[in-house]
Order: structure tokens, then sequence, then C-alpha cells
């Protein structure tokens, strides 16, 4: 199948520029791009005029257990997901049979430091579970899809949050991926937990307005973020249910303190506040983050982070297809946070196709594109 995309305003994530070009892609390869191709006799024309275009999107930080579909994320403009460390040493083969591998959308995956991933009866609250021989082994087996050891220090399911920190960390060092640590509600100091992390380890959820927190009584950024913000560390947004504050958002990005991905952490119990990446993007740009860098943290940032050398993040002749086209509409909705507190979003991210090699995937609420 041949589509000819026509008048599109392209986003270079790279370079920061927008430039209007036609694209032609053919049997799911990028053939040409250009401000004025000819169209060929045979291609189905796409009208993408008051639409831009990017590189397919990438959430970071998802969890696909309990009926949520990664596929059905194509048609969000999302092309790559993160799976957010849902199962273990125990039950990851698995869960790599029944969703990763039969999935069309591309997904990279977390391997749990606790034997059965996330469960809330035991996760980590009893340490002497975990077995970190057994953690490799998983791992050296499925090392082309796994990218680092997840653990949640959260005092609900693990009761020491150090000595967890710790043995992830062992982890970690072992094979050579990143530490992925969600620390919401933990009491620890948020200097000893960032003290534990190196470059191109990964905190989550940096902007819940919840223990041991972004912001210090002053309402400042922490000394400590920054310093481990320069050392490498990388920080996420990861909305979720309960993880996503405005205020702190919005005061972060005043302060020139921005996360490098932008995820949702949709999840069975998230996904009716959460609902999309798109929307997520909205909500950071209604805090203050602009619209270039939205598209960066979706795209550029979130695969340098996650060491995804395969994907596109620009367009280009010559590679595959994975690429979104969609729309930034002036429409305000008042749309609520993690804690429910409820603000207008005046511009909206609206996906409108989406393409992955050959198969392309209307927006959910797109109209006919040719």
């Amino acid at each position: 199948m041949t589509y000819f995309i026509h008048r599109a305003a392209y986003v270079d994530v790279l370079s920061g520029t927008t430039e209007v070009q036609d694209v032609l892609v053919r049997d799911g390869m990028v053939e040409a791009m250009g401000p004025t191709l000819v169209c060929p006799e045979d291609a189905q024309v796409i009208q993408a005029e008051g639409m831009y275009l990017t590189a397919g999107w990438i959430d970071s930080h998802v969890h696909l257990a309990n009926g949520v579909s990664a596929d059905a994320m194509l048609r969000q403009g999302v092309t790559w997901v993160q799976e957010a460390g849902s199962t273990g040493p125990v039950n990851f083969a698995q869960f790599y049979e029944t969703v990763i591998k039969p999935s069309k959308i591309n997904i990279r995956s977390y391997l749990y430091l606790a034997p059965w991933g996330i469960e809330p009866e035991h996760e980590l609250q009893d340490l002497s579970l975990v077995d970190l021989d057994a953690w490799e082994q998983v791992y050296r087996q499925y090392a082309q899809v796994i990218r680092g050891v997840k653990l949640r220090i959260d005092p609900r399911v693990c009761y020491e949050p150090l000595k967890a920190l710790a043995m992830a960390r062992e982890a970690a060092d072992r094979v050579g991926v990143p530490v992925v640590v969600h620390a919401s509600r933990c009491g620890e100091s948020m200097e000893d937990i960032l003290s534990m992390l190196q470059a191109g380890d990964i905190f989550a959820h940096i902007y819940a307005k919840k223990l041991p927190g972004l912001l210090d009584e002053s309402g400042r950024v922490k000394a400590c973020v920054w310093d481990a913000q320069r050392r490498g560390v990388k920080f996420e947004l990861a909305h979720g249910n309960g993880n996503f504050s405005y205020a702190v958002a919005r005061e972060a990005f005043r302060q020139g303190f921005f996360c490098d991905a932008i995820s949702t952490d949709i999840h069975e119990r998230s996904l009716g506040r959460v609902k999309s990446l798109a929307m997520t993007m909205g909500k950071a740009m209604a805090c203050g983050m602009e619209l270039t860098a939205v598209l960066r943290k979706v795209t550029a940032e979130p695969a340098a982070m996650l060491g995804l050398q395969e994907k596109q993040i620009t367009v280009q002749p010559g590679k595959p297809a994975d690429l979104v086209l969609f729309r930034v509409e002036d429409t305000p909705l008042t749309l609520p946070d993690s804690d429910g507190e409820p603000m207008v979003c005046p511009r909206q991210f609206v996906p409108c196709l989406t393409m992955l090699g050959r198969a392309c995937y209307p927006g959910e609420q797109s109209d006919s594109l040719s």
C-alpha cells in the first residue's frame, strides 16, 4: 500500500524546527519526504494540512496486566510502550508469551525485583523472598526486551525501603541496566533515596504530591533533586491514579525543573482518570511546558532513557514508517489531576492517524483523512 501525506507540519524534535512537508510511504517504508513531492497515481492521499507530524510516541510507563490493551494505544499516537514491571522472575515468561510477543505495538519491559511482580498481598514485604540469581537468570533469557529492574518502596508494599533499593541496585549492576523506583509515600528522605541512584536510573512519579516530595517546605525544588539530575538520574511524570499534581508540576516547571519523559502509568484503576498519553501531554502543556518540549518527552528523551536505539525518533526516508499525525486543538477542557483537583487545560493533542510499518490506525476521534 502507498500513502501520500500531503502538507503536514513536520516537527523535528531534535532540531526543534517545524516545516510543512509531504511524506510518501510505500509498503511500510518512508520512501520520500519534502515540501513539494509528486503524488504517485497509486497512492492513497492523506490531506494533513493543519496537522502536525512526528515520529510515533513512546509511553514509557504503562501496566498491561489485567486487561489493559497496549494495541489500543496505537489509535492514540503511541507506537512503543514500556511495561512498568507488572511481573517478576516467576511470571515474566508467561507475560512475554501472552502479552508482549503477540502484540502489534512495540513493547519493552522492566522486570520487577519481587518474584511475582506487583501484587498487593506480598510484593516486597518479605525481602527474604527476593532471589537475585533468579532475577538475573530471567533477565538474561529475555534481555532483548527487559530494560531495567523495577521496585516500589511504597510503605504499603515494602517495609524496608533502603534495603530493598540496595538489592535492586545489586541486581541492576550485575547486568548493567537501570534501577527504576516508585517511591511515592515512602518515609525515607529524598536525599537518601536519590543517593542510591546512579546516572541512567529512573525516579518515577516525580510530580506526586506525596512523600518523599519534589518540593521543600518553602516550595522550592529540593537541592538533592537538582544534584541528581546533574548526575544523570532520570525523572518521569508517570501520572497514574495518585501520582501527578498540577500544583507540584506548575511550580517545578516555573523553576525550570522538567521531567525526562511524559508517561501515563495507565493500569486498570487509573485508566478512567488518565485516559491516554495525548491527554497527559495536554496536562503537561497546561502546566507550562512548551509544545516542542512536550513532543521531545514522548519521543527522543524517553528513547534515550530506555536505550531504544531501534526506535525512530525522527521521520526519515529509508526508514520503516513509525509516525503519528495529530492536531493541537484550542479546546479548553477541565480535567482532574491524580488528586482530583480540576484545572482548565486550554489545548488538546488529538491523534488523527498512526502508522507503524504497513499498518495504519485512525485516531479515536479523527474525521475522514482522505
